[in-house]
């Protein structure tokens, strides 16, 4: 199990782990730091004296660093801001590769219909490529997340295999693609089965026909079906807990929703 510290924007690094250690959790998916999107340049990995002593941090509490959440966006076409988007994915495959964390996660990310979807898409395609060519021999695998508008099982399906390899995977957002198409998760996960490597959890509801994200288990995503369909399938990766009160603030004390979810996962696993 684990967590991102997408739901904790303002607890830095020892007091997120002490946190984790505390409430039975594994790693810690960083995605910033007291508000810092840009990891590489923020307080706990910005020298390599400040790396040795954040990996320790969770070391002596017997955690991992389990995934670094980057804001890659692989859809863009113009070229300078496109090397913007690659450079910073291969600056998070160098800190995951300092830190022993095995995943980075990029977006997809803007899709439109007609040849400008084909066109973006390639863009995708080839962005994972080069970032995949990139990582080779770090021991990071970089993972593109079901996010923006990636989220029709064809397209996931499309994209993936034509550039799944031993540096690359899929980062499944139950959420993100239940709210989306109404897909049975159940049904999804053996068709993505192949390619996925991380899982993000949450739990939702519609209000006035927009997304309001609730505490696991008191909203209305088919979470049971999903975890189902991932232990039948053989799936052994970290079951993440995505609290984002980075962009929500109104949604409440993330002490209490993460807490919460070392207690109610293994409900929907028995």
């Amino acid at each position: 199990m684990a967590f991102s510290t997408l739901g904790c924007p303002d607890w830095n690094l020892l007091e997120i782990a002490d946190f984790a250690a505390a409430h039975g959790f594994n790693g810690i998916e960083v995605r910033g730091l007291e508000r810092e999107m840009n990891l590489t340049q923020s307080k706990e990995f910005r020298t390599p004296r400040a790396i040795a002593g954040s990996l320790a941090t969770l070391k002596d509490r017997n955690l991992n660093f389990v995934a670094l959440g980057s804001s890659a966006q692989l859809h863009i076409g113009e070229p300078n801001l496109r090397k913007t988007q690659l450079d910073e994915g291969k600056r998070f495959v160098d800190l995951a590769h300092e830190i022993e964390c095995p995943f980075v996660r990029v977006f997809p990310n803007k899709l439109d219909e007609g040849p400008v979807k084909s066109m973006a898409l390639d863009l995708i395609i080839s962005g994972m490529l080069e970032l995949a060519d990139y990582a080779e021999g770090s021991g990071v695998c970089v993972l593109l997340e079901t996010h923006g508008d990636l989220l029709q099982t064809e397209d996931i399906v499309a994209v993936m295999q034509q550039v799944m390899s031993e540096q690359t995977g899929l980062l499944w957002d139950v959420t993100n693609v239940w709210s989306a198409t109404g897909e049975d998760p159940g049904s999804l996960y053996p068709k993505i089965r192949e390619f996925t490597r991380h899982l993000h959890i949450k739990d939702m509801e519609w209000v006035d026909g927009k997304i309001r994200y609730m505490r696991l288990g008191k909203g209305i995503v088919p979470l049971s079906s999903a975890i189902h369909s991932l232990l039948e399938g053989g799936y052994r990766g970290y079951f993440c807990f995505e609290w984002e009160k980075l962009w929500h603030e109104e949604i409440g004390d993330p002490a209490i929703a993460i807490s919460e979810f070392t207690k109610i996962l293994p409900g929907y696993i028995k």
